[in-house]
């Protein structure tokens, strides 16, 4: 029986006739299940520079704080952030590469060792309908015994109307 509420803020600066910069701030607030009452806070900034028909760059850099305050005293809270950037590079009409890093840290408790995960990213684009994407990840967290290694293999096919161009 709560309302939570989630406001919003994006800028777009155009740098030149081929590069923007982009500004977002996010923050959320609201109550869970068990009246305790969540905040969340976010920042990213993406700049991307179309150089022409074949080629494009694209970095982005955000962090998000999600924070949990379990009552009425400020010293009870459990807040937890996440940190990422990943840049995008397309190398020909079809094909781009992308490498992303994420940083997740409890921030309540310094013995608790950062969550931090390393992606390596392939891509085929035969046009807006349709990808072929192979990813590699990493990811290290000290809870367990060994660094997860995952492989994937992802087809995307879009049937119908496909989403709006933001700019």
């Amino acid at each position: 029986d709560d309302v939570a509420g989630v406001y919003f803020i994006k800028n777009l600066w155009e740098l030149s006739d081929s590069s923007t910069l982009e500004l977002d701030l996010g923050y959320g607030h609201g109550h869970n299940i068990n009246a305790e009452a969540n905040h969340i806070y976010n920042a990213a900034l993406t700049y991307k520079c179309k150089c022409n028909d074949k080629r494009s760059f694209t970095w982005t850099a955000e962090y998000t704080m999600a924070e949990k305050l379990f009552d009425d005293t400020p010293v009870n809270l459990g807040r937890t952030s996440a940190l990422s950037t990943w840049i995008k590079y397309q190398f020909q009409q079809r094909w781009w590469a992308q490498a992303r890093h994420e940083i997740v840290s409890n921030l309540e408790f310094d013995a608790v060792e950062d969550i931090t995960k390393s992606s390596a990213l392939v891509a085929f684009v035969p046009s807006e309908y349709s990808a072929l994407r192979l990813q590699y990840d990493s990811i290290d967290d000290p809870s367990s015994t060994e660094t997860e290694k995952r492989v994937t293999l992802q087809l995307n096919l879009t049937m119908g109307a496909h989403p709006a161009h933001e700019y």
